[in-house]
């Protein structure tokens, strides 16, 4: 995924899937591989800072996926 520094997105419901979010008791939970170049709330939204590559994974139960996010200025 490509973004611009300052952007803003909602990544886990379009990777997980909100429906499958919602009939769940697990909790999602996500994380940066650089959260100077991207940070990423529970909740699954990204915000790209600076310039570079970080990696967000997100884990639902036992399901996950990883987002490869590329931060231009």
């Amino acid at each position: 995924m490509n973004l611009f520094a300052g952007e803003v997105v909602e990544t886990i419901p379009q990777t997980i899937g909100r429906e499958d979010a919602a009939k769940t008791a697990f909790t999602v939970s996500a994380k940066s591989t650089d959260k100077k170049v991207a940070s990423v709330s529970n909740i699954g939204k990204v915000t790209a800072k600076k310039a570079g590559t970080a990696v967000i994974t997100a884990k639902l139960g036992t399901v996950s996926t990883k987002i490869q996010i590329k931060v231009t200025k």
